[in-house]
């Protein structure tokens, strides 16, 4: 059995990560930490464990294994340093970093630790996903050609326990806007889903319409469009937007020299369409009610410490990366190229010790 600690009781840990904990039978929930005491009571009450009235009496109980961060996002870097300098497990709500320095920071931090660290990607999860690479793959629309995906829903006011005055609106915590919110989730699925990583990033971000609180200036993206060139060639666009104020968009479509895929989760019953000259497809999935996340999380701990995580480090610096690209080619206005990034599975103990927050 794994003891999980969890620190945050937001929306997230709620609707996912509270409940799948409760229903993996290798997990025991072994309290909760938020700044809000009342709200770590509530989830003891519903799931079990003590409140931990401090982040240090949490990562000094012996109990613990595995930590879950989900708190704002400027805090995702340094709760996880903690909780892997602590001899802790990390399962870590994205985006784990903000910055390059913070990046930097979290890779040295992994690369000495021997515990999973795994970025909580649940788009790569997702039945009709998993079921569109491997269409993908046996070349059911031929060579892949461009593509085009979209996350957009009406912001997170609409579901966030604090509705209107939540830190996702507050350029201090969420630092990232859109683009770290649902752009990530897109950029990771595209890299993944096609086997490569992207090359260079132009992008066009922009503050439609949200303010933060007392109708201050939001100082960040609620409107993202990035153009990615992939590494292997393909070139496509992602748009994430909290501007979209109808039903939630969250598709993905992908061209190929033989016909086109059309990747659905949010239809009635998740599907997949293909569209060739002259015949049309149509694969269905089973909806899930369980992300996946915290099973291929608890599943990497359990099977042992050769175990690669499921969303490691080098993932997490490859979508950052384009996050941070894509910044850039918003402010300079041209196409911005991505470094190479390190090898996670590199580890150099003579340079690891206490890092420096």
């Amino acid at each position: 059995m794994v003891g999980i600690g969890i620190v945050g009781c937001g929306s997230i840990v709620r609707m996912r990560h509270a409940p799948e904990c409760s229903k993996n039978p290798n997990v025991v929930i072994k309290g909760f930490y938020n700044r809000s005491t009342g709200r770590a009571e509530e989830m003891v009450q519903n799931y079990g464990g003590r409140v931990y009235t401090s982040l240090d009496e949490l990562m000094k109980d012996p109990e613990v294994e595995a930590i879950i961060v989900a708190t704002p996002n400027n805090s995702h870097m340094e709760i996880s340093i903690m909780a892997l300098e602590s001899g802790k497990h990390v399962l870590c709500e994205k985006p784990c970093v903000v910055n390059m320095k913070e990046l930097k920071k979290l890779e040295a931090a992994v690369a000495c630790s021997e515990k999973v660290f795994m970025a909580a990607q649940n788009q790569r999860f997702l039945e009709v996903h998993i079921k569109a690479k491997e269409l993908y793959k046996k070349g059911e629309i031929g060579k892949g050609l461009s593509f085009w995906t979209e996350f957009s829903h009406s912001g997170p006011e609409g579901w966030s326990v604090e509705g209107e005055n939540t830190w996702f609106l507050e350029k201090e915590r969420s630092v990232l806007g859109v683009l770290g919110d649902l752009g990530i989730h897109k950029i990771d699925l595209m890299r993944w889903l096609l086997e490569t990583n992207v090359k260079m990033v132009g992008a066009d971000l922009k503050n439609l319409h949200k303010k933060q609180r007392r109708e201050k200036a939001l100082g960040m993206s609620d409107y993202a469009v990035c153009q990615l060139e992939m590494k292997n060639g393909i070139e496509g666009t992602v748009i994430s937007s909290w501007c979209n104020y109808g039903k939630c968009r969250n598709q993905t479509v992908i061209y190929g020299t033989e016909g086109v895929m059309v990747i659905d989760p949010e239809a009635e019953r998740e599907q997949i369409l293909v569209y060739k000259k002259d015949e049309r497809k149509v694969w269905t999935c089973h909806c899930q009610g369980n992300s996946q996340v915290v099973d291929a999380f608890v599943k990497a701990i359990v099977e042992g410490s050769g175990s690669v995580s499921p969303v490691g480090i080098f993932e997490v610096a490859e979508d950052m990366k384009v996050i941070f690209a894509a910044e850039e080619a918003d402010r300079f206005k041209r196409w911005i190229a991505l470094e190479e990034t390190i090898n996670d599975k590199s580890k150099n103990s003579s340079t690891c010790g206490k890092t420096e927050i």
